[in-house]
């Protein structure tokens, strides 16, 4: 009978431990990956073409542009961005455009040759200047920006942002594909 005691509080003592392992510990409830509120973004180490944070990171709005080489001339870029649509989306940035034109490209009055959609989780841009009226720009700056914001019901963890193939309209009138280098996202 005693030996029976003695089982039934050890047995009950293991339970005890184990519901506390499980339960994480200190009261908080389940383990794991817990909701986030804000966007941290790290710059690219290298690349000709870049995409960097200019404002917001460690918000929940980060502001990303992209950076050129200053030893190109253009009259033009097509490019686009894709992101984890479950942790983060790109948001409109007025007159249903989803980029906003940087300061490198002087694209005139309207009508303007600036286009920004959204296209399910990626946002695809095509902007240029118009005519050989205005001379080709050296593309270190900014060309454009996009924004993200984190979604309410995000995870924390990395957040997928890649480049879409990308092209630059050269001076001399040749289109030229180019490699935008991303740095890493991550949901906190």
């Amino acid at each position: 009978m005693r030996n029976m005691a003695n089982t039934a509080k050890l047995l009950l003592a293991s339970l005890t431990v184990g519901t506390i392992l499980a339960c994480g510990g200190s009261g908080g409830g389940g383990g794991g990956q817990t909701g986030a509120s804000k966007l941290n973004y790290t710059n690219p180490t290298s690349g000709d073409y870049r995409l960097e944070a200019t404002s917001g990171t460690g918000t929940g709005t980060v502001t990303l542009a992209l950076k050129g080489p200053s030893n190109v001339r253009a009259r033009g870029a097509n490019f686009g961005f894709t992101a984890d649509s479950a942790k983060a989306k790109f948001l409109n940035q007025g007159g249903n455009n989803y980029a906003a034109n940087g300061s490198v490209f002087d694209l005139g009055n309207a009508p303007r040759i600036f286009k920004a959609v959204l296209d399910g989780s990626s946002v695809k841009v095509s902007m240029g200047q118009k005519g050989n009226s205005v001379g080709a720009k050296s593309l270190d700056g900014t060309i454009a920006t996009v924004q993200l914001q984190i979604q309410s019901n995000a995870q924390a963890g990395a957040v997928s942002l890649s480049a879409l193939p990308a092209t630059v309209l050269l001076e001399n009138g040749t289109e030229q594909a180019v490699t935008v280098s991303v740095g890493t996202l991550e949901a906190q």
